[in-house]
C-alpha cells in the first residue's frame, strides 16, 4: 500500500506513471555504484560520500526516509573526518559547505518523517554553520534554502495547534513563519551582497564596493527556490483570509515557474506544466474567494481545457504504447476495469483534476445565478469523484452539500435536505475523532437547519454553505 501511494504521488507530481519505475531504476544504479566504491580500496573518500549521498537522494525520492537517513548520516561522518584538520576545539564539526548542506538535508529528512524537534536541531545547526561559512552579514541561497526550511516548520507547528485560527489573521507560529520565508527570500535575490550597516534589511549594499542602494542579483530572483517560497507565503496569506497578498504571491511565482520552462532545455515538460497549473488553479481560488468570478471562471475554463487535451493524448499514447493489456491506473478500483483488462472507459471517468476544476465552476456560476450550469458541472464532478473514490467519500459530500445549496438558493427545499442529509451521513462516517464537532458535520448540519426554519427566506447573515 505504502508503494502505490508513493508510486500515486510520484505519478501526481510529475505527469508521468512511469515515474515510479524511473526512481526505482535510478536507485538500483546508485546502490550498484555505492558497492564498487566501497569495494574499491584506494578509492577517495570523496567519492564514497557522493555515492553515498546520490543513493539517499535516490531513497529520499521514494520516500524511503530511514534508508536515505541513514546513508546521510554516514555521509556526514566521513565529511567531519575528512576536513577534521579544520574542526574547532569545542568538538563542533568543522565549518564546511558540503558538512552544512548535509545537515540540511537531514533536516529536511526528520521534517517529512513528522519528527519536528530533530528537523529544527539539524535546521539549526545547518544554518548556524552557514552563516560562518559564507559570512553572517552577506546574503546566499543556501542560507534561504534552511530558513525557508525552519520556517515550514512553525507552519506545520502551527497547524497541529488545536489553538490556531487559520480564517481570522495569523497566529505567532504563522507570523514567525512569514518573517523567515521574507528573510529566505531575500538570501535569493540578493545574493552577492551585503547587509550594510548593522545588517539592516534597507541599507543593502553591493560586497565589494557599490554606489549602495537596493540592487537584486538577476541570477537568483527567478531561482525555482525563490518560486517555491512565494507559494509557501501565498498559502500562509490564503489560509489567513488575505486573498490580494496570496493572489500576488501566486502570480510572482508563476511567473518564475513559467519563464524558468521557458528557458529549460528538457523535452520533459510535464511535471513543469503540472506545476503551472497548480499555480494557475491557486491564482483563479483566490480571484474566487475575491468574488471576482468572470476572471475566476476564465482561468478555471482554459485549464480545464488544457488538462483533458493533455488527458486524452496521454491516453492515447498508453493504448498504442500497450502491450499486454495492462498498466497501472493511479487511484482506479477494480470495478473500473473490464474482465479482458481494457480500459476504455478510463477517458470517460475523468480525473481527479477535472472533478475540482468542475467543481468550482460550479460555484462560481451557482455566485452567479447560473444554476443550470452550475447543476451541470456540480453533477459531472460528483460522478468523477465516485467512480474515482467511491461515493462515501468526502469529497463526494462536498459536492452533495453544494448541490444542496444550489437547490435552496433555486427554492427547492426537499431536493435541498435530500442532497444535505446525503452529505450529513457522509461526513459523519469519517468524523470519528471529532464526531459532532466536526466542521463538516456543523456546517451541513447549519445548512439543514436554516432550510427547516427558515424555508428558503434567507439572508446574507444566514447564508447557506456551499464549501
Amino acid at each position: 500500500i505504502e508503494n502505490d501511494l508513493v508510486r500515486a504521488e510520484l505519478a501526481g507530481l510529475s505527469g508521468n506513471d512511469d515515474a515510479y519505475e524511473a526512481l526505482m531504476s535510478d536507485l538500483s544504479m546508485a546502490l550498484e555504484h555505492l558497492d564498487e566504491v566501497a569495494q574499491c580500496q584506494d578509492g577517495d573518500e570523496n567519492t564514497l560520500v557522493d555515492a553515498l549521498q546520490s543513493a539517499g537522494k535516490c531513497y529520499w525520492s521514494l520516500g524511503m526516509l530511514d534508508e536515505s537517513r541513514e546513508l546521510y548520516e554516514d555521509a556526514l561522518t566521513r565529511l567531519i573526518s575528512i576536513h577534521n584538520d579544520d574542526a574547532s576545539t569545542d568538538g563542533q564539526p568543522p565549518d564546511h559547505p558540503t558538512i552544512a548542506s548535509t545537515l540540511h538535508t537531514l533536516g529536511s529528512i526528520h521534517a517529512r518523517s513528522g519528527d519536528p524537534t530533530e528537523a529544527t536541531r539539524w535546521y539549526e545547526s545547518a544554518l548556524a554553520m552557514k552563516k560562518r561559512v559564507y559570512g553572517k552579514r552577506a546574503f546566499h541561497p543556501e542560507i534561504g534554502k534552511t530558513l525557508n526550511g525552519l520556517a515550514m516548520l512553525k507552519v506545520h507547528a502551527s497547524e497541529d495547534s488545536s489553538e490556531a485560527t487559520h480564517s481570522h489573521g495569523m497566529d505567532e507560529d504563522w507570523e514567525q513563519a512569514m518573517r523567515l520565508f521574507e528573510e529566505a527570500e531575500r538570501n535569493y535575490r540578493y545574493f552577492g551582497l551585503d547587509r550594510g550597516d548593522g545588517g539592516r534589511t534597507g541599507s543593502i549594499k553591493e560586497a565589494h564596493g557599490s554606489n549602495g542602494g537596493m540592487h537584486r542579483n538577476d541570477d537568483y530572483t527567478d531561482h525555482p527556490d525563490v518560486a517555491s517560497i512565494c507559494e509557501n507565503m501565498a498559502l500562509l496569506h490564503r489560509r489567513s483570509g488575505d486573498h490580494q497578498a496570496a493572489f500576488l504571491r501566486y502570480k510572482e511565482a508563476l511567473r518564475i515557474r513559467t519563464a524558468g520552462a521557458e528557458n529549460s532545455s528538457d523535452n520533459d515538460t510535464s511535471e513543469v506544466d503540472n506545476v503551472t497549473l497548480g499555480l494557475k488553479l491557486s491564482v483563479a481560488d483566490c480571484l474566487r474567494a475575491m468574488s471576482k468570478w468572470d476572471e475566476a471562471a476564465e482561468i478555471y475554463e482554459k485549464a480545464l481545457a488544457g488538462h483533458l487535451k493533455a488527458k486524452t493524448v496521454e491516453t492515447n499514447s498508453r493504448k498504442e504504447d500497450r502491450s499486454d493489456g495492462s498498466s497501472w491506473l493511479p487511484f482506479a478500483r477494480e470495478s473500473e476495469l473490464s474482465e479482458d483488462g481494457d480500459d476504455d472507459d478510463e477517458e470517460e471517468s475523468g480525473t481527479a483534476l477535472e472533478s475540482v476544476i468542475r467543481h468550482n465552476l460550479g460555484l462560481i456560476h451557482a455566485e452567479m445565478g447560473r444554476f443550470d450550469q452550475a447543476l451541470a458541472e456540480y453533477d459531472t464532478s460528483r460522478r468523477i469523484k465516485i467512480a474515482l473514490a467511491g461515493d462515501t467519500h468526502p469529497e463526494v459530500a462536498s459536492t452533495l452539500n453544494a448541490i444542496g445549496a444550489l437547490y435552496g438558493a433555486k427554492g427547492e427545499p426537499e431536493r435541498a435536505l435530500a442532497h444535505f442529509r446525503q452529505a450529513l451521513y457522509i461526513y459523519r462516517l469519517h468524523s470519528a475523532e471529532l464526531g459532532e464537532d466536526d466542521p463538516d458535520v456543523v456546517n451541513t448540519q447549519r445548512n439543514i437547519r436554516l432550510i427547516e426554519k427558515s424555508g428558503l427566506k434567507t439572508g446574507k447573515e444566514d447564508r447557506l454553505t456551499m464549501m
